[in-house]
């Protein structure tokens, strides 16, 4: 079986052994599952393809799309286009896209009424009050949304981790230094955040600098809690890259059990800053 698109933007089916053909236009071709199947095999199962035959056959395929995953670069122009050509939509996914605020969220939730989950990880722009709106089916991913989180029971260190260090970067913009402060300074044991604010505020020292101007950072657990702090339910160490060197920074974090609003919390204990060795010419020389 052959499937061959003719210059009249129709898709011919051909039988090699009747010698047969039958011609379907193309939302014929969207009628029939099996061939429209055949048809998204064709084409490389692409979008954009399908959509390039005819402006009937764009609508016809968009009503079929059921999710969207949108990059991170693209416009708040480009997210609208994009999500009110495919009304059907059912899983949409905006993780780190920068141009998601309070109105394209609005949009997306009060327009896609067949949305059951969207993903606005790591997205920043926008606050919890465009949730209202939110129907009860729709499940929606925060995680990395520093500003809308909080200590939580079910939030686990390496998250708590995560947040802290996405909110300490904030406070190198000067419009969101002192939110980002806050934030940071509210994963904290309480018994360690007086201690700790007079470290961080207004703005961070010199060694943990770093934390504000990072491009990327990674954790290794560390089996020293026992060791470094008896109680202590757990230690990291992390690290964060700020292009030209790599800086380390020791993690402790114990249960909260005395604080009623705060119980069952992981919270930070301790941020020290590590200096790595300085690697001298022998050390790395060829042998």
């Amino acid at each position: 079986m052959l499937l061959i698109n003719d210059d009249s933007g129709r898709f011919v089916k051909k039988s090699k052994s009747k010698n047969l053909q039958r011609i379907w236009k193309p939302l014929d071709l969207l009628e029939d599952q099996n061939v429209f199947s055949s048809v998204l095999q064709f084409c490389g199962c692409c979008w954009t393809s399908l959509r390039a035959v005819s402006k009937r056959f764009k609508d016809s395929v968009d009503s079929f799309l059921r999710l969207l995953v949108v990059r991170p670069g693209a416009s708040k122009k480009m997210v609208l286009v994009l999500v009110g050509h495919a009304p059907k939509l059912s899983t949409i996914v905006l993780d780190g896209v920068d141009a998601v605020d309070n109105e394209v969220l609005h949009h997306i939730i009060t327009k896609c009424n067949h949305l059951t989950y969207l993903s606005v990880a790591y997205c920043q722009n926008f606050d919890a009050s465009v949730f209202r709106v939110k129907p009860n089916k729709l499940k929606v991913n925060i995680h990395g949304c520093w500003k809308l989180l909080s200590p939580h029971p079910m939030m686990s260190p390496i998250t708590v981790i995560e947040n802290q260090l996405l909110a300490f970067k904030a406070t190198a913009n000067v419009t969101s230094c002192a939110e980002g402060l806050e934030k940071a300074l509210s994963y904290m044991s309480p018994s360690r955040k007086s201690q700790l604010e007079g470290l961080f505020s207004p703005v961070l020292q010199n060694r943990f600098q770093p934390l504000t101007s990072y491009k990327s950072f990674f954790m290794r657990k560390l089996d020293l809690t026992s060791r470094l702090v008896p109680g202590a339910g757990a230690a990291f160490l992390v690290s964060v890259d700020c292009g030209e060197r790599v800086h380390d920074f020791l993690w402790l974090l114990s249960f909260e059990r005395s604080i009623e609003s705060l119980r069952g919390c992981w919270l930070t204990d301790l941020i020290y800053p590590i200096e790595r060795p300085p690697v001298s010419v022998q050390e790395v020389a060829p042998l």
